[in-house]
């Protein structure tokens, strides 16, 4: 297991959560685009079991050798989202032009993300990325 893959595990363990990486349905992603194969993920508390459920597209590289993602590679992902802006104009001005269905849909990820975790649980998260 990689150093990444453990600072994942130990993240999950020290926090209290499970995750699940479940295959997809082949769904598109709202943008245009290369992508990897669709995950469905969910990350569950277990002390109060309130969870989040959301799409997730792996890389192109794991899809072409046929690997699942890993739990790091899931999370940083998460983390990376986690500190995007929460008003779909600023995310438009931050990664450029996209349909604005794409805008709003990442703000109210965004806004999920960071109403799920709690800002220690956000400290450590991005400790791992």
């Amino acid at each position: 297991m990689s150093e990444y893959d453990i600072q994942a595990t130990e993240f999950l363990e020290k926090c209290g959560f499970a995750l699940s990486i479940r295959p997809g349905k082949n769904k598109e992603p709202l943008w245009n685009g290369p992508h990897g194969d669709h995950y469905r993920i969910t990350v569950k508390r277990k002390a109060d079991r309130k969870s989040l459920s959301y799409d997730f597209w792996d890389s192109m590289v794991n899809m072409q050798e046929g690997k699942q993602p890993s739990n790091y590679s899931v999370l940083a992902c998460l983390s990376s989202e986690s500190g995007m802006p929460t008003d779909p104009d600023e995310v438009i001005a931050q990664l450029g032009p996209m349909p604005i269905r794409q805008a709003i849909a990442t703000a109210k990820f965004v806004k999920e993300i960071q109403s799920f975790f709690t800002e220690e649980e956000l400290e450590r998260l991005w400790e791992i990325s």
